[in-house]
């Protein structure tokens, strides 16, 4: 599976996923030996801890992602919520090239 795939259920699982818990905070997991952070806010989603833990074998915080090492994100609007998923190795160009259709290219 390619890496650009992968990113993308990032936000098909947490970013498009309205309805559950009010929610400003993170879920940090590695992917493809990545670090990654997606974080949330302004609005309702369905990310918990316990998704958070299952689905990407993360972990959880009601704090934003670490801003420290970012190299470059993905932010999706859906309805209220922002999704943003940081990461932390790669290149620019390569995390720009990586942002699913409807999400927009960040710098940190």
């Amino acid at each position: 599976m390619s890496r650009r795939v992968q990113w993308w259920m990032v936000f098909a699982g947490f970013g498009a996923q309205i309805g559950c818990a009010d929610l400003e905070g993170s879920c940090a997991f590695t992917q493809s030996g990545i670090q990654v952070c997606a974080e949330f806010s302004g609005g309702r989603t369905d990310l918990t801890a316990d998704s958070c833990a299952s689905t990407f074998r993360g972990t959880y915080s009601d704090a934003q992602c670490a801003t420290a090492g970012r190299v470059g994100g993905c932010r999706m609007v859906t309805g209220s919520v922002t999704a943003t998923t940081w990461f932390y190795a790669g290149s620019v160009a390569t995390i720009r090239a990586a942002c699913p259709g409807g999400s927009t290219f960040v710098m940190p």
